[in-house]
């Protein structure tokens, strides 16, 4: 243990916003692909987003709306009570972040909301810098994949032959059958 304790005092690690979000994000994808922790998971993708937001929120091109969970008339499009999705997005966030006036708490955790978390956070995140890694792509396709309906009709033509032949296949194999794929979303 000294010595790994040695090695993380010798080295630093400087990172910009945007590079610590790609990071968070990449880290949850390759957790959410293994089915591991899904609070992690989650975790991860809630800071991530909220960098993004921030970003976006700052950047005049992109604005607020920049991710699509905190825009409100997306939300009402699909059918959501925006301040109450709102209100539960960051009851999750904080409640596994801090426990001072709540510690014997418990929270169940909705898997859906996590994958919708880091599906808005990649989509703020390629908007923000103008591209994505592969991982990301294929998050996005398989997002796609199982909510079409989400998608713009551009990114569900694109998905329309695999669509069928990929509903019930696990996380892992998706991402290993649509490799190819990863950079059309």
């Amino acid at each position: 243990m000294a010595c790994l304790t040695r090695r993380i005092e010798s080295e630093e690690t400087t990172v910009t916003k945007l590079e610590e979000a790609r990071r968070q994000i990449e880290t949850a994808i390759e957790l959410w692909v293994r089915e591991a922790d899904p609070v992690s998971i989650h975790t991860l993708a809630a800071a991530a987003h909220r960098l993004v937001h921030d970003v976006a929120a700052s950047d005049k091109e992109i604005g607020i709306g920049g991710a699509f969970l905190l825009d409100g008339k997306r939300l009402a499009e699909w059918g959501f009570n925006p301040k109450e999705f709102k209100k539960e997005l960051r009851r999750a966030e904080t409640f596994f972040k801090h426990a001072k006036d709540d510690p014997n708490d418990s929270y169940t955790l909705s898997h859906s909301l996590t994958e919708a978390v880091l599906y808005s956070t990649i989509d703020c995140y390629r908007r923000l810098v103008k591209e994505k890694s592969a991982l990301m792509g294929l998050f996005l396709a398989w997002f796609g994949v199982q909510s079409p309906a989400l998608l713009d009709e551009p990114s569900r033509d694109k998905l329309a032959n695999i669509i069928p032949a990929s509903k019930g296949v696990s996380r892992q194999e998706f991402f290993e059958k649509m490799n190819p794929l990863a950079l059309l979303f």
